[in-house]
């Protein structure tokens, strides 16, 4: 008798749900004849209890290389926070002495433009190293943060004239989430400031928020752009990576940051059919929220 090597399967039951199947092949053999036997075992429960360990400790490398950047970055924004204060304070008083004189408004325009992008880039870098502050969560309605967060765009810059529309679930009761209201809030301009770089003048972004599905929740936004290339699409929320011209390569960063803190998850992909990308933010809904 002979025992062949264990094969384990993957195969799909007619409820559409994925199955791990162990196959263990024994080979007899008498009189010179052979039979074989095959022997299947259900593992599907020792697969996903793998997969789930992995993608745990993958978590915790992430948490704690996220933990070190920040450190790190915080501490560099707050050394270089006072000397640009200076900076900006000797512009100001630079531009009231010699403002008025067309020779020198280009260069004037072009210190401030400087001298906001490093602002920008130590705010950033600040807000990577400081965490989500566990007493400051409350029971939020998802969608009305994601209406505030809308308000609060189209006061910028890059919302300004730009059609958003909301979607609420579809049984017109909101969901309710364990949230710093503010956090998400930056979490969903971000993603709006990055719909509307990488869309045309006008054209539309959506925010979906789907209704509640056993713990979860998801919210979707969508843009009408040219999408994601592939050879971007692994390094999207990589620290420092960017592909716009002056970003600081922590947006997105930080937009995957706060909602892990939050203990969800979010990933990109671009539309099928295209144009497009669609963000998708999944989070944990609260238990039992009090009315």
């Amino acid at each position: 008798m002979e025992v062949d090597t264990n094969y384990a399967f993957r195969i799909f039951h007619k409820s559409g749900a994925v199955l791990w199947v162990e196959v263990t092949v024994v080979i007899i053999t008498w009189e010179g004849k052979q039979a074989t036997l095959n022997f299947i075992r259900d593992v599907t429960e020792r697969k996903r209890s793998e997969a789930e360990k992995a993608q745990l400790e993958a978590q915790l490398r992430e948490a704690q290389k996220m933990q070190v950047i920040g450190n790190l970055a915080g501490g560099v924004a707050h050394e270089v926070r006072n000397p640009l204060n200076a900076i900006m304070a000797l512009t100001d008083a630079l531009d009231q002495e010699i403002g008025g004189n067309p020779e020198y408004g280009a260069f004037m325009m072009h210190m401030r433009t400087q001298v906001d992008r490093l602002t920008a880039l130590m705010n950033d870098l600040l807000e990577l190293g400081r965490p989500v502050e566990r007493s400051l969560l409350r029971q939020e309605p998802l969608a009305e943060i994601c209406a505030l967060s809308i308000d609060a765009w189209k006061q910028s810059k890059w919302g300004k004239g730009r059609e958003v529309v909301l979607s609420r679930p579809p049984n017109g009761k909101d969901v309710v989430l364990l949230a710093d209201s503010k956090k998400l809030q930056q979490v969903f301009i971000n993603l709006l400031d990055n719909a509307a770089q990488h869309s045309p003048d006008g054209g539309p972004i959506t925010i979906e928020v789907l209704a509640g599905r056993g713990s979860e929740t998801e919210v979707r936004v969508t843009d009408r752009g040219e999408g994601i290339s592939a050879a971007v699409l692994p390094h999207i929320f990589d620290t420092f990576f960017t592909t716009r011209r002056g970003g600081t390569g922590l947006g997105l960063n930080i937009v995957k940051h706060i909602v892990e803190t939050h203990g969800g998850r979010i990933s990109l992909s671009n539309n099928e059919p295209p144009p497009g990308c669609t963000a998708s933010l999944i989070f944990p809904l609260q238990e039992n929220p009090v009315p």
